[in-house]
């Protein structure tokens, strides 16, 4: 299945993106999505597919930008598409180089996520081509499910086609960061399948499974045992080449599958709380109590509000005073809240960091209830590292 890097830009979701590089290219065909964040890792891009960056990968070519646009062509990748000056700006002889090669390079809108583009650009190759039947249609129906691709009245005729019936009990977990290579892909599948895990997708570098429930006396205690007899076994058969260990985010289990898109968020929620927390095994959405609330789907978008709110006082603060709070915070946080490493970190003196913290610690109790300013300090923190892991991996 395939389609032109042209005809996915025609996409209504793609109206704000620009080309900035390429132009020639735009007829190349796309297979599927691949994500390029550090060198090394171009062993993993598969040919043919649509590359997204967030552009942190611009660090490591900062000497020799065009050397990445070389890298991507001899990939044989379709494209790839930036977040527009997100972290980075796109070096002029990057530019260069990938239009020469004719290799399509492509900005997207900072408020557009890796996600919609996932969804769509995937739903989109599924659409304009004829079913494959390599991919198992359960597969793809899971997907479709999953993202909501399609209205409810075409969802329900490949259900029927399945032999399902809506109140059918299907588990969903998140398994992170497995961009497993073509030669070892059957044995890798053979693992999920053999622990309950016989459908799924790719989505990225993650891959998103799928558990049948139906028949089980308790579907989320079966699941939590499928899901850590799979990482025992990963760990057994396919150890991490980094040295850590894998990570599941699981989401509840529902007796319905017009549900399954509300089990996916809640896995993804609770994978970003393992990425943040820099935690390995199996991560239960139900287990993250009130940080599953706040970081779920529907408050995503509050918590964020008052974060900036936060973040812009002590930004204000720190221009009109020469003081370092919002370094200091975001050091604090993603040192797990250490004063004695966040000291470390900035080259200060322990007592200035807990110094700066009472004083940032002010400026949050001039803001709420003085009895919750210790809570929501605490909060605060673990908003950052979860903020930072969304951003690095682009959820």
């Amino acid at each position: 299945m395939s389609i032109t890097l042209s005809a996915i830009l025609e996409l209504p979701l793609l109206q704000e993106v620009r080309v900035v590089a390429g132009v020639n290219g735009l007829s190349n065909r796309v297979d599927g999505i691949s994500l390029f964040e550090s060198p090394g890792s171009e062993q993993w891009l598969s040919q043919r597919s649509l590359v997204l960056n967030n552009s942190f990968i611009l660090q490591y070519f900062e000497d020799e930008p065009e050397k990445l646009a070389e890298i991507l062509y001899d990939s044989n990748v379709a494209g790839i598409m930036f977040k527009a000056d997100r972290f980075f700006p796109l070096p002029p002889r990057f530019l260069e180089r990938a239009d020469a090669l004719d290799l399509p390079v492509i900005t997207f809108p900072n408020w557009l996520s890796a996600g919609q583009l996932i969804s769509a650009i995937s739903y989109e190759i599924m659409r304009n081509e004829v079913h494959d039947f390599s991919i198992p249609l359960v597969d793809e129906f899971l997907r479709d499910l999953t993202f909501q691709n399609e209205d409810r009245a075409t969802l329900r005729k490949k259900m029927s086609m399945l032999g399902w019936e809506e109140g059918k009990t299907i588990g969903l977990a998140i398994l992170y960061d497995c961009p497993v290579p073509d030669n070892e892909k059957d044995a890798f599948l053979s693992v999920l399948e053999a622990n309950g895990f016989p459908h799924g997708f790719s989505q990225g570098t993650n891959r998103v499974i799928f558990s049948d429930m139906d028949g089980t006396k308790n579907p989320s205690k079966e699941l939590t045992e499928r899901s850590n007899a799979l990482i025992a076994e990963l760990e057994r058969t396919h150890p991490r080449a980094d040295g850590n260990g894998w990570l599941l985010g699981m989401g509840a289990v529902y007796p319905s599958l017009s549900l399954l898109s509300a089990s996916y968020h809640e896995a993804k929620t609770a994978l970003l709380a393992g990425i943040a927390e820099s935690l390995v095994g199996v991560i239960d959405f139900r287990r993250l109590g009130f940080l599953g609330v706040l970081f779920g789907a529907k408050n995503w978008h509050y918590t964020e509000i008052i974060v900036n709110r936060i973040l812009s006082l002590l930004k204000e603060h720190d221009e009109e005073h020469d003081t370092e709070f919002v370094k200091t915070l975001y050091s604090y946080a993603m040192n797990n809240q250490s004063a004695e490493k966040t000291a470390q970190d900035l080259f200060v003196h322990r007592n200035t960091v807990n110094y700066r913290l009472r004083s940032i610690n002010k400026i949050i109790m001039d803001l709420f209830i003085d009895s919750t300013a210790a809570l929501n300090m605490d909060m605060l923190c673990h908003i950052i590292r979860w903020f930072s892991a969304s951003r690095e991996n682009m959820f």
